[in-house]
């Protein structure tokens, strides 16, 4: 944009672009969280106190719930029903916080949501993440990386164009997560 002296400035930042919940785990009984030496816990949703946990986290799912255990071996069982929003401490801003489950590395914050469809105590993992940190494990996801640049360009528009439409109706159905990480969406690599 052009200044009082009339010299063209640097491009509009957009500091609050939309979200996007990728659900990449679907109906598990546990798992294990890595990526920090802390992580900070609380019930989705409520609003209550947070919980500092060591890690890595093993989650499983217990008879009242999601069950956190921490590397010094201290649990806490959420509740029946809660979901559990999990975010690694000290890793700068939550723009570049990221979690490792399994051999996977994601970008964001991970809600662990129970999933009422399946059997009784599976849960979902669902990151949340920019719009914008999820469009390059999208591209990686989709396409090989010898082809060329205008085909990620028109595969970034697309791939955008596709999650936000997702976005907007999975929020219209109060779904928990916006799209899947597998190719029943778009293949989500992760970071």
């Amino acid at each position: 944009s052009a200044g009082r002296s009339g010299r063209i400035g640097p491009p509009a930042e957009f500091r609050a672009e939309p979200e996007i919940r990728a659900r990449v785990r679907s109906g598990i009984e546990s798992a294990k969280l890595e990526g920090s030496e802390r992580f900070v816990a609380r019930a989705g949703g409520i609003g209550g106190s947070a919980q500092v946990i060591r890690g890595p986290i093993a989650l499983s799912a217990g008879p009242g719930g999601v069950v956190t255990t921490g590397s010094d071996g201290a649990a806490k069982e959420w509740g029946a029903g809660v979901a559990v929003e999990v975010m690694a401490e000290g890793r700068g801003s939550e723009e570049s916080a990221s979690i490792k489950i399994g051999s996977d590395t994601y970008p964001g914050f991970a809600t662990i949501t129970p999933d009422s469809g399946r059997a009784p105590g599976a849960f979902d993992v669902v990151m949340t993440m920019g719009i914008e940190r999820y469009l390059p494990g999208v591209l990686v996801g989709e396409l090989f990386k010898d082809w060329p640049r205008e085909t990620y360009e028109a595969q970034a528009v697309a791939a955008r164009s596709y999650a936000l439409h997702e976005r907007a109706r999975a929020r219209a159905i109060g779904r928990p997560y916006d799209v899947n990480a597998d190719t029943s969406d778009q293949m989500f690599s992760g970071a």
